[in-house]
């Protein structure tokens, strides 16, 4: 597990980095999307223990905080569902390039969840799987 800033100077993003702990044919990678508010806090250590089960099943694992939440730059007032979808894309590009995969899986919970199915619309070259997690519609 490796604790990282990412993104740019303007928006900077913490993740943290779980790498694969088995080898695999090919390079799976999977970017984890916490939901909002007081129900980040309540999932945080569900999210951990994913991310690490994860791993030790050979796939790669970002989690982050969005701009303006967590140890991630910016204040609670600079939070934009836009903003969040774009941490999200921002995240996946650097799991991708930390990898070395050529796409990922987005796994979402409640508010995370719908950012993540929206990204995965736009993004289909990108996403190749999703997990909704009781996503708030």
């Amino acid at each position: 597990m490796s604790p990282f800033f990412f993104g740019t100077s303007r928006r900077r993003l913490f993740g943290v980095y779980h790498p694969a702990q088995t080898s695999r044919a090919t390079v799976r990678a999977v970017v984890l999307c916490y939901p909002w508010g007081h129900e980040y806090i309540n999932a945080h250590r569900s999210m951990v223990k994913l991310a690490g089960v994860l791993a030790e099943g050979g796939y790669h694992v970002l989690r982050f905080d969005y701009f303006g939440t967590g140890d991630s730059g910016g204040e609670a007032v600079d939070v934009t569902l836009k903003g969040c979808r774009e941490d999200i894309l921002t995240a996946a590009e650097e799991l991708l390039d930390m990898s070395g995969g050529e796409s990922v899986s987005l796994v979402g919970l409640r508010l995370g969840a719908a950012l993540a199915a929206e990204v995965a619309v736009a993004e289909r070259g990108l996403v190749d799987r999703l997990v909704l997690w009781d996503p708030v519609i």
